[in-house]
């Protein structure tokens, strides 16, 4: 997966920041704005990184312990999925969101490489 970043450096809230994401052939521009846009497309993105692991890893048995992993991700993600449908404030503020943004980087690094 390449994954291509263009940041301006004024600051880490900067609304003028955002990153290119091309996983596969999806390609995804996501512009920092603290909006439900913006974590439907990180979800997005997330989801489509699952999808090329478990494209790649078709072979690997379900009851591996990466297998079962796996599965456990997918609900999870869908958790993620359906607290963001209910409010965005779950996602945003206090250590509820912290700890989603936390899961979602961890996701994201296990299955982008």
């Amino acid at each position: 997966m390449n994954k291509y970043y263009e940041i301006n450096l004024k600051g880490i809230y900067d609304k003028t920041q955002r990153r290119k994401y091309k996983v596969g052939d999806m390609h995804m521009n996501i512009r920092y704005s603290n909006t439900t846009d913006e974590y439907y497309k990180k979800l997005k993105v997330l989801r489509a990184v699952m999808d090329n692991w478990a494209k790649k890893n078709r072979n690997l048995p379900i009851d591996s312990s990466e297998g079962r992993r796996y599965g456990e991700d997918c609900e999870k993600f869908n958790e993620m999925k359906t607290l963001l449908q209910i409010s965005t404030d779950n996602f945003d503020n206090g250590t509820r969101g912290k700890k989603h943004k936390k899961l979602m980087n961890e996701m994201f690094k296990r299955y982008s490489t």
